[in-house]
C-alpha cells in the first residue's frame, strides 16, 4: 500500500479557524478543510506548507513562522496518509483563492458550527492539540 504525506496550516482567530470549502477534490468535496497539500519529493512538510500556502491563498510564509502541532495517521482502503499540522500565530496579508479549482470559499469559521460540513479527520486533528492521532477510514 502506498503512503503519501501531507501538510495543513492552523489558525486560529477569537475562536474561530481559518478553513477553506474544497472544490472539485474527489475526497471530500464541498466539505471544509485547512488550507493543505502533498509533501512532493525532496520536501519537508514544513516546506511543502509553505509552498502550498502561498500557492493556494498567497500568503508567503517563513520557516520560523511555522510551530508543529500534531500529526495524524490515516488508513484508507488504498492508502496510508500521515498528515502534518502547523500553527502559525498571525498571518499579515489578505488570504486571495489562487486556486478556485480547488477552494470555492475561504473564511474564519466557529469549529463547533460547521464540524458536519468539515473533513473528520481534521475536526479531530484541530480538536487534539499536540498529540499523535491515528484515524482508520476503512471500512
Amino acid at each position: 500500500m502506498a503512503v503519501f504525506a501531507s501538510t495543513h496550516l492552523v489558525h486560529a482567530v477569537d475562536g474561530r479557524q481559518l478553513l477553506i470549502r474544497r472544490a472539485g477534490i474527489r475526497y471530500f468535496p464541498g466539505y471544509l478543510s485547512c488550507v493543505a497539500g502533498h509533501v512532493e519529493e525532496n520536501e519537508t512538510p514544513a516546506e511543502a506548507l509553505i509552498r502550498e500556502v502561498r500557492e493556494e491563498v498567497g500568503l508567503e510564509l517563513e520557516l520560523s513562522d511555522l510551530t508543529f502541532r500534531n500529526v495524524v495517521y490515516r488508513l484508507l482502503p488504498d492508502r496510508t496518509y500521515v498528515d502534518f499540522f502547523f500553527s502559525v500565530d498571525q498571518l499579515l496579508s489578505v488570504l486571495v483563492i489562487r486556486e478556485s479549482n480547488k477552494i470555492s470559499e475561504i473564511g474564519y469559521f466557529a469549529l463547533d458550527e460547521v464540524e458536519r460540513e468539515t473533513v473528520p479527520y481534521v475536526v479531530a486533528a484541530l480538536r487534539a492539540f499536540d498529540r499523535y492521532l491515528h484515524c482508520n477510514e476503512i471500512d
